[in-house]
């Protein structure tokens, strides 16, 4: 299951790498000086994660992000946020004490990255992961 699960992470920092369209926008780009999607500083993608949890047979995988703060980047950015101007007629700004420095460029278009990087790697890990456990039986047996 370990190598299974490191294949997958493997692979959400490899499609987080790839550049994932749409582009950024222009005041994207002259903000953090790069043309490069979902990739700023690089902390998001240095926090993808795997963990086992259970004992026997009960044992779960998963890999993601498990800090409160990057789970969060990656949420926006796997499914989008909406923009400034839907968020303000929704709350009173006043309320919520916003300013328009805080509110600049909030709309971040969808750019999944995590359900691609599952669905392109999963099937091989679960096929790696079941061999695995047919070589272990087998010599545990003898066979």
């Amino acid at each position: 299951m370990e190598r299974a699960l490191l294949k997958i992470e493997k692979a959400v920092v490899d499609e987080i790498n790839s550049g994932v369209p749409p582009p950024n926008a222009p005041s994207t780009i002259k903000a953090k000086n790069s043309s490069k999607t979902l990739v700023d500083s690089g902390e998001m993608r240095n926090h993808v994660d795997h963990k086992i949890t259970g004992e026997g047979m009960l044992l779960r995988g998963e890999v993601g992000f498990f800090d409160e703060k990057n789970a969060e980047k990656a949420q926006w950015n796997e499914y989008g946020t909406r923009d400034k101007a839907e968020f303000i007629d929704e709350m009173d700004a006043e309320k919520a004490q916003l300013d328009e420095h805080d509110t600049q460029g909030w709309h971040i278009p969808p750019r999944p990255f995590l359900r691609p990087a599952y669905d392109k790697s999963s099937e091989n890990a679960i096929d790696e992961m079941v061999e695995e456990v047919f070589a272990q039986v087998e010599k545990e047996l003898g066979w």
